[in-house]
């Protein structure tokens, strides 16, 4: 459930441009026989154009403290993959990992933007009004981008009301607006009123345990709605650990970057990440803010 914001954009960019949303390597890297080399790249596979998950296929790999696997990791020695858990950072080439058998090895690529909805949830319908999560994956530049797909995620055509947006990092600066690459870039998304989620109480597990039937669902106004189109918090891979940051937004305010508790929620471990908490924006919104050192 953490990654559906990014699977649904994977799937509105599959319906208007034919994109897959597994993908083989070969699909995102050009072997040019020299500085990538995609040889023994063939047991690993993209989700969209942002993250690289490591199928572990060796008999009890993992299964000992301190395991690792050798993988060619794909791009040049200058692509930058971010660990899942922890945030470590690998180049591309023949390196090793750790391997642990809690998850799956999975890796953010340098350059791109992830979004999520880290609360944990029953169902997608309850994670609707859940604030985003940005994962920003700089890249050698500090450069990254990434797009977040909005529409109401119920109707079966939404009209006019869908957009596709680009969140960039390029300068210092992170910023949001339309993407003008894509066939949805000028489209605007409000947020309008609608039912609220079905309570626990009347699902499935309310009927079978015989939970009593909760009240008459309450229609929820355009800004219940709007409350899924938050940020909640950014969290930075790339940028110094030893180093203090802030963000400086337009309106004057300033606020820290913390150090991240964590890169995946479940995957609880020490990382160098840097996280900017609440920052008050929101995804149908145009906006940017500055993140400079302290």
């Amino acid at each position: 459930y953490t990654l559906l914001p990014y699977l649904y954009t994977l799937f509105a960019e599959a319906h208007t441009d034919g994109a897959p949303i597994m993908r083989p390597v070969w699909y995102e890297f050009e072997n040019d026989g020299k500085d990538v080399v995609l040889s023994g790249a063939d047991n690993l596979f993209m989700l969209g154009p942002g993250l690289l998950v490591v199928p572990v296929t060796t008999e009890n790999v993992g299964l000992a403290p301190g395991d690792t696997m050798e993988i060619n990791a794909p791009g040049s020695s200058s692509q930058l993959w971010y660990s899942a858990e922890d945030g470590a950072v690998v180049r591309g080439g023949n390196v090793r990992i750790p391997v642990k058998d809690s998850a799956v090895p999975a890796y953010y690529r340098g350059g791109t933007i992830v979004a999520r909805k880290d609360r944990a949830r029953r169902s997608s319908r309850a994670m609707t009004f859940d604030p985003h999560t940005l994962v920003v994956a700089l890249d050698t530049s500090g450069s990254a981008s990434g797009r977040v797909f909005l529409d109401d995620g119920i109707s079966q055509d939404t009209g006019s009301n869908r957009a596709m947006r680009r969140v960039a990092m390029s300068g210092g600066t992170l910023s949001c607006g339309g993407d003008e690459a894509h066939v949805w870039g000028k489209g605007t998304y409000t947020p309008a009123a609608e039912p609220s989620p079905e309570p626990a109480s009347q699902g499935v597990i309310g009927r079978v345990f015989g939970t009593p039937p909760a009240s008459k669902e309450v229609a929820l106004n355009a800004d219940d709605v709007a409350r899924g189109m938050e940020v909640e918090r950014v969290i930075f891979l790339g940028l110094p650990a030893n180093k203090a940051f802030k963000a400086v937004f337009d309106d004057g305010r300033e606020e820290a970057l913390v150090k991240s508790p964590y890169i995946t929620p479940g995957l609880e471990a020490t990382t160098s990440a840097l996280t900017l908490r609440t920052p008050g924006v929101r995804l149908h919104q145009d906006w940017q803010l500055r993140i400079v050192a302290a």
